[in-house]
């Protein structure tokens, strides 16, 4: 096929002529037309009637996700060879199609083969982790490559195979050389080199603007000639014209050598650094890459002007993401380092210029982080337009908060939505009625909400949408038991075929269900393993989203977020947090989209809080009132003994009233005591007399639940009928069992309990019998339920009140009063809506006295619990990133929520544009400096004399800063008035080892960081010329006293009052002058501190009005009761001796300028200040390292030159800018990451153990311990390794197996009846945790051995698993330790999944046998009830 350009623009100019004349007389027709149109050619039935008004998917305007075959380009953009296959076409300017197998490169390097083979070759989700890596960070599917027709290089090929490709030209080859020595940016700028636009990606299809043009009306500057280009003024890309006859235009190169991307017509220009970086906000490396691109956001048509022109530091965006829908991307031209010499005026190296540079670069900008510009921008639906904004907020590198919380104006959401994927029986209330429209907008949201507030029915809602567009949902929960329950749940509603689950040991409909429930852990393993079935995902719902706290599990969570599609759709579910904003921002920033923010403190059933005394209750909080002191009050006087209730009132009647202290010692036990039985049995009678049940009972402790449980067993709270009911439930609970198994103890308690309507909810029950607790529960057949915390994280269980037996719980490292997050979530159980108008929460006070009231106050009025990064460095995650080349272990550091904050600064202060400006600021100076070597007569020593001064400089700040706060004062006479110092301040002041007398000395402020400075007197150099500005007096101080800042002459010379720091001083001699400081320094009014005045600084100044008890009330100065004094006169009036005494002062500090540069002024001996404070022998040391480096100094040739601050000033200004720059690029690059160092030290163990060579390839032992997640993978592949488990039979590996996944603490030591071989397994285990421990020790990491050993390593189930194994039953088994029949359950589930892992090591060593094994494993403890099916699945 061969087509003209001018043909090919005629008929698209007539088809969008005709299709706008048709849209003036019907729009509404014709657009639904096209977009029935659109979905048929995509093999989609055509919608309802008004239906077309709805959202349409993204992909559903794309091409097909398999790679077409063929593309289009104009004859003379391809080789000869190419060129040669396609005989029908003759002229050069003829756009031909070409099958894209010409012109990629298969997997073995070379050009062509079957084009329908190699179109189908990659989809682009599919292939292995490595690509789809790249695409989850990058958005694109691969980068193109320079050398090839268009840019259309694949992924595989390899740097070598383009530049030895046979079909190029020897002119080809030439150039590729030639842009080896110049560059690839040089090289592309003269035209050598083209590169297609990297935002270009040919597997994703044309927006509707694209193909059919921008309507006249919205731009009529428009040229018709120019339908693909919006601004003519713009340099353009044509992917359809033929260039090669115009070589002008590729003269002047695009903005900043940045490659055009098309979106209808608007041109937005995208940095290739930012797709070729890892950094998440762009550039951070500080000049690696070949181009150091900075993207802005800038609004009009506004020229582009020089990076380092400070006037293009602005940054007009905004906060709100609709702000940015009519902005366009400009980038800024980097810096050319190559160039520069051409164009020397492109770097000013003014100093003035290169001051302000330095202060910016010392106080950069803050960003203004908050700051959000209202725009005004029509919300509306319409699909195309939702497609491009969202587009081009994924280009946007920016923006500076992806955090969007504008509510959208929804009066009728059914104009919003004409065709729902889903109804509800009730009245959407505002925030779901916000979360839902944004999820029809296809856009990522984040629900936070109050418990029970009804933030299911959002993520309802995406699961059915998921199911109207034909795509997939995922349903993420932080534990197995909430994924089994809404399993239950969303297969009751959506249909049992719909609703699919996937666990450690089992699946269900995880083919075909358009919804599919797992945990996090799960979701995490198919993202590391590249299932297929992320493909078709559209969106992933996080429930309990503020479970990422969690310390252990709470990285989980991140990693999954990172690494997620950038076209999968996210939805937020979590409970009410403080920094819900920055949490949104950060996912925002990680997956280049905005995340709509919906939150809300409405509560459907308000909730009071009571606290349970003297067999009542009483009230200290109402909805969102204040904590109520009186209810409180009456609470602690009700719990008082009864005689001091009858002494309180003989007495004065008043009643005694709490302190509200923190108790200590013995009386903090008064208020945690634990309640009786008859405590206990008034309480749930009380709860039943009024009304107050179903109730949830909090304990933190699963013998406490037990405990108070087996105190009720004379309690009978159900009725006949609902007695009836729960006994038939329980039979058919125990039918599931086997005989034995349904006659366990624990079976046998918990079946009697639920019938008398008392229940409970512990980790250390039965998986059934938990699960039978809960379905009676939720149908009102459990009366009282004793529970943990974790019952809180349940589905759909509320209760009409909750008891908190105790505010106290234990956190695995301590005990500690509830924090208010985890109150709330409690708390928030209580109250059903629709049954319920208040929700009761009572807490229980059995002692003496209640809970302290600032306690209480704190846990019920207090903040919510911050989301709080737990991200951490795993062994297992740097294995699976190092073994993909797109994403490091670096960028997933970067994008973390830990690193959310320091990323963001970097972006808000524009800290990479900043370094840029430096770097080649600093490279003009270092120009300019080895410019004037022949100048610099008698100073060509000047960089090592600055070297010496800088430590100098140091060591006397270091100094002075010990003797300033080990003493008060003056230093005890060191800095005293009239002391001769040496100052170093050339940027500054132009003062380089200038003498100077002392005038004042300010001391820091108690409780900041301020620095003592000093106020001295300083001579200024022979060379400095006075200007306009200085005010300079030459009457010999008739001025005088003058403030700081003033300058004056004397004697010849000029001198100047400043004020210097203690880094400042370049030496303290030895010797003083008389001054009198009041005759030549003015403080002013107000300026007292430091005036060495001692108690009569406190003195009222004249005319001020005394305070009460003033000692000076009344009095006046002399100088106001004679009058007004002269200039000319003291304070006694006689005449002033100030000319005199700056003549004086000025002759001295001349003669001091002389002597130190022919012998140096002495030096004071400090030593002795070292005993008001520190360490003697420290100080003495760095005294006597000041006092060598002095006379090195002195010894330079430059120290005696009289013209030294000509030369030094600059050279101080070059040094310290590059001082800046160094720092600046150090926190661009990863060695300022916080977690970079463990990531050092963990790459080195696992080098050391062979896990990693030393090109940083991943061997064999680390592809094993890719394979590792349910327990310490080091110690899992060296077992492996080691062949410790091969001469062990099933029983005896799955046995010592057992020690890597049980986790509670047990005393139990190994039983002297297990067999020889398996104790010797589990004494060579410790050993290996002992060595592993050794070695992460030494490669600098913070573990201890022994306690690394005995944290991965617990023991205490190992004969129990055994017994289990060789088929001894359950029961008999319980009996062989203290374990909760639970806990053993819970073990035996990961240990399952801990020998699937380890079956797969030996499939990747090569184990055969080993193989076998583990197969024989895993049936020998998958039976009865340790694996009985879940009653929620069947």
């Amino acid at each position: 096929m061969s087509l003209s350009v001018e043909k090919l623009l005629h008929l698209l100019e007539e088809d969008r002529s005709k299709r706008e004349d048709q849209a003036a007389r019907k729009p509404s027709t014709v657009l639904q037309k096209n977009v029935q149109e659109v979905w048929q050619k995509h093999g989609v039935l055509a919608p309802l009637q008004g239906s077309w008004k709805r959202p349409i998917p993204d992909h559903l305007y794309q091409c097909s996700l398999s790679a077409p075959q063929t593309t289009l380009a104009t004859l003379s953009s391809l080789p000869r060879s190419i060129r040669s296959r396609l005989p029908q076409a003759k002229q050069k300017d003829e756009v031909v199609e070409v099958p894209l197998a010409y012109i990629q490169i298969d997997e073995e390097g070379t050009e062509g083969g079957d084009p329908m083979a190699a179109g189908a070759k990659k989809r682009q989700l599919g292939g292995n982790l490595s690509n789809k890596l790249s695409e989850y960070t990058r958005g694109v599917s691969g980068q193109c490559r320079p050398f090839r027709a268009g840019g259309l290089g694949t992924d595989e090929t390899t740097a070598a195979s383009e530049e030895i490709d046979s079909f190029l030209s020897q002119q080809a080859v030439k150039d590729a050389l030639e842009v080896l020595e110049k560059g690839s940016e040089a090289s592309w700028k003269d035209g050598t080199i083209i590169k297609a636009p990297p935002g270009v990606d040919f597997k994703v299809g044309l927006s509707w603007d694209d193909v059919h043009g921008k309507p006249k009306d919205d731009n009529p500057a428009q040229e018709p000639e120019e339908p693909f280009v919006e601004d003519s003024e713009q340099p353009k890309i044509d992917l359809l014209v033929d260039h090669s006859e115009e070589p002008d235009s590729w003269a002047e190169p695009p903005i900043g050598a940045a490659q055009a991307t098309s979106f209808g017509t608007t041109t937005l220009w995208t940095a290739q650094d930012f797709l070729d970086d890892d950094s998440l906000f762009g550039s951070s490396d500080g000049g690696d890459s070949d181009s150091d691109e900075i993207v802005v956001k800038k609004k009009g048509k506004k020229p582009l002007k020089d990076m380092f022109d400070d006037s293009s530091d602005s940054d007009e965006d905004g906060g709100n993401e609709d702000e940015q829908v009519d902005e366009t991307q400009d980038s800024i031209p980097p810096p050319q380092a190559e160039d520069n010499d051409s164009n020397p005026a492109e770097v000013s190296t003014d100093a003035g210029e290169v001051d302000e540079l330095l202060l910016e670069l010392s106080l950069p900008e803050s960003g203004d982080l908050d700051k959000k510009q209202k725009t005004s921008v029509a919300d509306n639906n319409n699909p195309l337009e939702l497609a491009e904004r969202q587009s081009r907020d994924q280009q946007d590198s920016t923006r500076k908060s992806w955090a969007n919380t504008k509510l959208l104006p929804i009066d009728d959401i059914n104009a919003w939505i004409p065709n729902p994927a889903m109804t509800f029986p009730f009245a959407l209330d505002g925030f779901q009625q916000q979360a839902i429209v944004r999820l029809e907008r296809n856009e990522s949201v984040f629900v936070a909400a109050h418990t029970s507030a009804g933030k299911t029915v959002v993520a309802e809602y995406a699961v059915a949408l998921a199911r109207q567009r034909a795509t997939r949902c995922i349903y993420t929960s932080p534990i197995k038991a909430l994924s089994n329950q809404k399993f239950r749940d969303f297969s009751l509603k959506f249909g049992a075929e719909n609703v699919g689950l996937i666990t450690g040991d089992m699946q269900i409909n995880a083919d075909d269900s358009s919804c599919i429930i797992m945990t996090t852990e799960i979701l995490r393993s198919m993202l590391y393993r590249g299932a297929d079935l992320i493909r078709d995902i559209e969106w992933v719902i996080f429930d309990e989203v503020h479970y990422i706290n969690d310390t252990e599990r709470g990285v989980v969570w991140e990693e999954v977020i990172i690494m997620l599609p950038a076209y999968v759709n996210l939805v937020f579910l979590s409970a009410t947090t403080p920094n819900t904003i920055d949490f949104s921002d950060w996912i925002g920033r990680t997956k280049r989209k905005p995340v709509h923010v919906v939150r809300t403190d409405y509560r459907p059933v308000p909730l009071s809080h009571h606290i349970w005394a003297g067999l009542k209750l009483h009230k200290i909080l109402e909805g969102k009132g204040g904590f109520l002191e009186k209810g409180y009050a009456e609470a602690a006087t009700a719990l008082l003994p009864s005689s001091a209730k009858d002494s309180g009132k003989k007495g004065s009647g008043q009643k005694p009233k709490p302190t509200g202290r923190q108790p200590t010692g013995s009386k903090q036990l008064a208020w945690q005591a634990q309640g009786s039985k008859q405590n206990w049995m008034s309480l749930v009678r009380y709860l039943d007399r009024e009304l107050l049940t179903p109730t949830v009972v909090f304990s933190f402790s699963k013998k406490k639940c037990e405990e108070i449980s087996g105190m009720l067993r004379s309690l009978d709270l159900n009725t006949a009928a609902e007695r009836g009911l729960v006994k038939g439930f329980t039979l058919q609970t125990r039918a599931r069992l086997s005989e034995l198994d349904s006659k366990l103890p624990q079976v046998l308690t918990l079946c009697e309990m639920v019938e008398r309507g008392i229940g409970v909810h512990h980790g250390g029950l039965l998986p059934i019998l938990k699960e039978m607790v809960e379905i009676l529960f939720s149908r009102n057949l459990i009366k009282v339920l004793f529970a943990t915390e974790t019952f809180a994280m349940g589905v759909n269980m509320p209760a009409r009140s909750v008891v908190f037996n105790s505010i106290r719980k234990h956190d695995g490292t301590q005990f500690r009063t509830l924090q208010p997050g985890e109150y709330v979530q409690m708390a928030g159980r209580a109250g059903r809506r629709g049954l319920d108008t208040v929700g009761t929460v009572i807490l229980c006070a059995f002692g003496t006295e209640p809970p302290p009231m600032p306690q209480l106050r704190n846990m019920l009025t207090g903040q919510s619990t911050l989301l709080k990064s737990q991200f951490r460095l795993t062994y297992n995650m740097i294995l699976n990133l190092l073994r993909v080349e797109e994403m490091s272990v670096e960028s997933m550091i970067k994008r973390s929520f830990s690193e959310f904050a320091a990323q963001r600064a970097l972006t808000a202060n524009e800290y990479p544009k900043l370094l840029a400006r430096g770097t080649h600021t600093l490279k003009k100076l270092d120009e300019a400096f080895q410019a004037d070597t022949e100048l610099r007569i008698g100073l060509e020593d000047v960089e090592p004399y600055f070297a010496i001064c800088s430590e100098l400089l140091s060591a006397n700040n270091k100094l002075l800063s010990r003797v300033m706060e080990a003493t008060t004062g003056s230093g005890e006479g060191v800095l005293q008035p009239g002391r001769l110092v040496l100052v170093t301040a050339a940027r500054k002041l132009n003062l380089v080892r200038a003498p100077a007398l002392v005038l004042r000395v300010s001391g820091r402020k108690p409780g900041t960081k301020e620095q003592s400075t000093i106020i001295c007197l300083a001579l200024l150099p022979e060379s400095y010329v006075s200007s306009a500005d200085d005010a300079v007096n030459d009457l010999k101080g008739s001025k005088m006293p003058a403030k700081v800042g003033y300058i004056g002459s004397a004697e010849r010379r000029y001198f100047h009052i400043c004020e210097v720091g203690l880094g400042e001083v370049f030496a303290v001699t030895s010797t003083k002058h008389k001054i009198e400081v009041k005759e030549l320094l003015n403080d002013g009014p107000g300026k007292s501190q430091g005036d060495n005045r001692g108690f009569f600084a406190a003195a009222p100044s004249v005319g001020r009005k005394a305070e009460p008890g003033d000692p000076f009330a009344g009095m006046k100065s002399l100088g106001a009761a004679r009058g007004k004094t002269s200039e000319s006169a003291d304070s006694f009036g006689r005449p002033s001796r100030t000319g005199q005494g700056i003549d004086e002062a000025m002759k001295y500090l001349v003669a001091a300028e002389e002597k130190e540069r022919e012998v140096g002024n002495p030096i004071m001996d400090l030593k002795d200040c070292s005993r008001c404070g520190g360490d003697a022998i420290e100080f003495h040391q760095l005294y006597d390292h000041i006092a060598d480096l002095l006379d090195q100094v002195r010894s330079f040739a430059s120290h005696r030159h009289p013209g030294l601050e000509r030369v030094y000033t600059p050279f101080e200004r070059k040094e310290t800018l590059r001082n800046k720059v160094d720092a600046l690029r150090h926190l661009l690059s990863n060695e300022s990451l916080n977690l970079f160092p463990d990531f050092l030290q963990r790459k080195q163990v696992l080098m050391k153990l062979g896990y990693v060579d030393e090109n940083e390839t991943v061997c064999v032992k680390g592809r094993v311990a890719c394979e590792v997640n349910t327990c310490d993978e080091l110690i899992a592949t060296e077992l492996v390794f080691e062949g410790i488990l091969n001469d062990l039979e099933p029983p005896e590996i799955v046995a010592a197996l057992s020690s890597l996944v049980f986790q509670e603490k047990n005393n139990e030591d190994l039983d002297v009846e297990l067999p020889e071989t398996l104790r010797a397994c589990c004494t060579q285990m410790k050993l290996i945790a002992k060595n592993l421990g050794v070695l992460q020790k030494a490669c600098g990491l913070e573990i201890d051995p022994l306690e690394y050993c005995d944290n991965s390593l617990k023991f205490g189930l190992v004969h129990v698993v055994y017994e289990w194994a060789l088929g001894v039953p359950f029961a008999k088994i319980c009996e062989l330790t203290l374990v909760q029949e639970g806990s053993i359950v819970r073990c035996m589930t990961r240990l399952d999944e801990l020998c699937r892992e380890i079956r797969n090591c030996s499939r990747v060593v090569g184990n055969p046998s080993l193989y076998r094994k583990m197969e024989i494993c895993s049936v020998s403890i998958k039976r009865d009830i340790v694996f009985a099916s879940s009653l929620y699945v069947s």
